[in-house]
């Protein structure tokens, strides 16, 4: 029996928030120190506090090679899984035997802001569109994740280091309309030599109307589908298709729709 692990659509969904402004981006870098892991398939995070100023990130630049990081994530987080500059060993896939200490991405909060993997390209939000973080907001600090699945660089003779990351785009200024990531996620058995498909669905609970804009699909060696769908009134709308052996970058929703309050996803 093969296992394998499939992230379902993972939609970027915009709330109506407050009037806009016109404002100024600046660039502010999250990499990683120069790192050196030694144990195939590493998961090193590092955190940034944000907790003492309005940030509202309009965009992310991968600073990333695939051969290097299989895939980077960004998460916010209530409290971190470590010190704030710290690397840590943040794998949760499976043991680690690693030198660096050992945690969980974020000790209370979790949220995922952004994802990358497979030479995706950057992504610029909506005009007027923006992740809000920091003061007044849950998300007090911003942990980058990096995946390395193949060490070789690290180890001799190549003795190399990696200062993997993102740079975000951001502003101080707010934007009307919020930014958020909706995840559904499914994991099973596949027998050998056969065909399997998963399947989640959950109920939209929230009082707020959403707009899915765009979404991005991520399976591991055996994926080769992955779709997404609003249900409303038994009527079934597609969000997003992709095949995930693609370039894991955000793709522009299917179809136009909002999803409020008794939908299914």
């Amino acid at each position: 029996m093969w296992l394998s692990l499939t992230l379902c659509s993972l939609l970027v969904i915009s709330y109506v928030k407050a009037a806009p402004q016109p404002g100024t981006t600046r660039n502010v870098d999250l990499l990683m120190p120069k790192v050196k892991p030694q144990q195939p398939d590493t998961y090193l995070c590092r955190a940034t506090r944000v907790e003492d100023a309005h940030m509202y990130i309009r965009g992310y630049i991968p600073k990333a090679d695939s051969t290097i990081a299989h895939h980077i994530l960004l998460y916010g987080c209530l409290v971190p899984g470590a010190t704030e500059g710290e690397v840590w060993d943040c794998g949760e896939m499976s043991a680690s035997t690693s030198s660096y200490m050992h945690g969980s991405v974020c000790q209370e909060g979790t949220n995922i802001l952004y994802a990358w993997a497979m030479e995706a390209p950057r992504l610029n939000l909506p005009e007027d569109v923006s992740f809000e973080v920091g003061q007044d907001t849950p998300i007090k600090y911003l942990v980058l994740q990096v995946h390395y699945k193949n060490v070789t660089k690290f180890l001799s003779p190549q003795n190399g280091d990696d200062s993997s990351g993102l740079t975000l785009q951001v502003t101080n200024v707010p934007t009307s309309k919020q930014a958020g990531v909706y995840l559904m996620d499914t994991d099973g058995y596949i027998p050998a030599h056969s065909i399997e498909y998963f399947e989640t669905a959950c109920n939209f609970d929230e009082d707020a109307e959403i707009v899915p804009f765009a979404y991005r699909t991520h399976a591991h060696a055996l994926g080769r589908v992955i779709s997404g769908y609003r249900i409303r009134d038994g009527e079934w709308t597609e969000i997003g298709r992709k095949d995930p052996r693609l370039p894991e970058m955000f793709y522009n929703a299917t179809n136009q729709m909002t999803i409020r309050k008794g939908d299914i996803l």
